[in-house]
């Protein structure tokens, strides 16, 4: 085993969410971290530079006429137009051979993060020694798209360790792809930072404050709960489904709620947001829709001046959104259906839904015993400190890594 093991961590948005993982990794067990993503456009360098060893150039795009040339005999450019609908993207594929595997040479473990066939197509480029980790984030698996069915079925074999957010979730890959894949399959949350959760946390005292100063900014008349709805611009967050449901509630109940849409992150189009206001103003409702970048100031002051989120999304692994809304001690309604058995186990309170006609049901009660339900969600905020405490991400991921190269 050589004296520092070297890991890539590969995949389209690592250094957003896996920076604090790669630095403790670095830090704690010395590992030597390299990154390669799949895209050259918003990423955080201060960050990369801190977290990661090395930083690997994104894709070559280009294509030159001496390139050309040599794809002509190349057998590799060849075996790759079987995989490929178009030519000019096998090309694009086979150009970065040469300079992809002299790159790859020197990691022995691969892991690849958000598993498609994007970032699947780059197990070309891999030293056949490479051990490889596949770490599904959500999406992924819950929602494969059809281009990349293929590839993940293969990926799942080759794979020498699948990792997965939960319990839940690894029980869908073993449905999906077969439960010989279980020895496999390894559990563990990727989020490994809890400082943005402690940012909300450190806000709490000040949340009346901030509730009134957000109705103020906006002119939402002071008695009316703020009912926050999702979490991003995608029709994954069910708005349609949740608006029609609030709009059946009786007029009284109506005049109690003002509800707040933040649909900066993930902007579906902009024919989607126009939809929606429709149906708000047809099902009589008031709302804001926010619709701009909001700075990570703004994002807290949202996240704390919401006293009900409705979130009930098609699908969801176990989101950053989801528990920085806990840790502001909103007052939680969302569905049967998503992987949160962790919530429970940790006693974290909230309304979970079978359907999303129930919301309707479920916001009349919580209206009617507001105090009650405040109170009832008072202690989240610290249960989900001590979920995140325990689960040793850092420790989980370096099992796993000694696991495979011992």
């Amino acid at each position: 085993m050589p004296t520092k093991l070297k890991v890539l961590f590969l995949g389209h948005e690592v250094s957003d969410f896996m920076a604090p993982l790669a630095r403790k990794l670095r830090e704690e067990y010395s590992y030597y971290i390299g990154l390669f993503e799949i895209r050259t456009e918003k990423r955080k360098e201060d960050r990369i530079a801190v977290s990661f060893d090395a930083n690997i150039p994104p894709p070559i795009e280009s294509i030159r006429i001496n390139q050309l040339l040599k794809l002509i005999f190349s057998s590799f450019f060849y075996r790759t137009i079987r995989n490929y609908g178009s030519l000019k993207a096998a090309m694009r594929h086979a150009l970065k051979y040469d300079f992809y595997k002299k790159a790859f040479s020197e990691y022995e473990l691969f892991n690849i993060h958000l598993v498609n066939v994007h970032s699947l197509a780059y197990i070309d480029f891999m030293p056949a020694r490479a051990k490889i980790i596949l770490t599904f984030w959500g999406s992924d698996l819950l929602n494969t798209r059809d281009e990349s069915k293929e590839a993940v079925a293969k990926a799942v074999d080759r794979a020498d360790c699948i990792m997965v957010h939960s319990v839940e979730m690894r029980e869908i890959l073993l449905a999906k792809y077969g439960r010989e894949l279980y020895d496999k399959v390894k559990i563990s949350l990727l989020i490994d930072d809890t400082s943005r959760l402690k940012e909300v946390v450190d806000r709490l005292p000040q949340k009346k404050g901030i509730i009134k100063n957000f109705k103020k900014k906006y002119g939402i008349p002071d008695e009316r709960r703020i009912v926050t709805v999702g979490h991003s611009g995608r029709s994954l967050d069910s708005h349609v489904a949740i608006i029609e449901a609030i709009g059946k509630l009786e007029e009284k109940y109506k005049k109690d709620v003002f509800l707040v849409l933040p649909m900066t992150y993930s902007f579906e189009t902009k024919d989607y947001i126009e939809s929606v206001e429709r149906l708000l103003k047809n099902n009589g409702l008031d709302a804001l829709i926010l619709k701009d970048y909001l700075s990570e100031e703004e994002l807290y002051e949202s996240r704390l001046a919401s006293e009900i989120l409705v979130r009930l999304p098609k699908y969801d692994a176990f989101s950053l959104a989801l528990s920085e809304s806990i840790c502001s001690d909103n007052i939680i309604v969302s569905a049967s259906w998503l992987p949160y058995g962790r919530l429970k186990r940790f006693n974290i309170y909230y309304h979970e839904l079978d359907y999303y006609a129930d919301i309707t049901k479920a916001l009349q009660q919580i209206l009617n015993n507001f105090s009650l339900e405040l109170e009832r969600h008072k202690g989240n905020h610290q249960k989900m400190f001590k979920l995140f405490q325990s689960e040793k991400i850092s420790f989980n991921y370096n099992e796993v890594f000694k696991s495979l190269w011992s």
